[in-house]
């Protein structure tokens, strides 16, 4: 074997290796994600953020740890942190729509209802049958007087959940 494979031959190794422990990380991430689950649903609350924490720093990608993180920290009345949170999973996926819209709720905790509406229909411009996005919307035109755009907006909302039974029964009474 001459110098230049043998180079390639390490390389590969050496990838290789880096592959086993990246997904060693991802396993600890997951691992840590779903005692900090558990730990959430016993009202742990503490531990779980400690732990969701934990599964960030094992997996910097981890968009359902940054929101549930985001989530539970919002909901224990810490917004600020909450807000830091999601927008630091916005830098890694700036088009998640999950993320988008918890951020807006915690802008509209803050007082910030237009930067809240201004991501809501962001959200609701890449996918316009997101629940949440619509339903706190149409909620925060409803807050703001903006009666017709609350209106528009939650027909949006229904329409998009709307069963077969649903539509029978729109139609019918049309």
């Amino acid at each position: 074997m001459n110098r230049a494979e043998r180079r390639r031959q390490e390389k590969l190794i050496k990838k290789q290796k880096e592959g086993r422990a990246e997904e060693a990380a991802d396993q600890k991430a997951i691992d840590w994600f779903q005692k900090a689950l558990i730990c959430q649903q016993n009202s742990q609350l503490e531990e779980a953020i400690q732990l969701y924490r934990k599964a960030l720093s094992a997996n910097h990608n981890f968009m359902e740890a940054y929101n549930n993180l985001g989530n539970l920290l919002r909901n224990i009345g810490k917004p600020e942190e909450a807000k830091l949170i999601f927008e630091k999973a916005l830098k890694i996926d700036p088009e998640n729509s999950t993320i988008k819209s918890n951020l807006a709720t915690v802008l509209q905790l803050q007082g910030h209802v237009d930067k809240a509406i201004h991501l809501l229909k962001e959200v609701i411009g890449n996918d316009p049958n997101h629940t949440d996005a619509l339903n706190n919307l149409g909620l925060l035109y409803y807050s703001k007087s903006r009666f017709e755009e609350a209106k528009a907006v939650s027909y949006t909302h229904l329409r998009a959940h709307e069963t077969r039974h649903d539509l029978v029964c729109r139609l019918l009474l049309e």
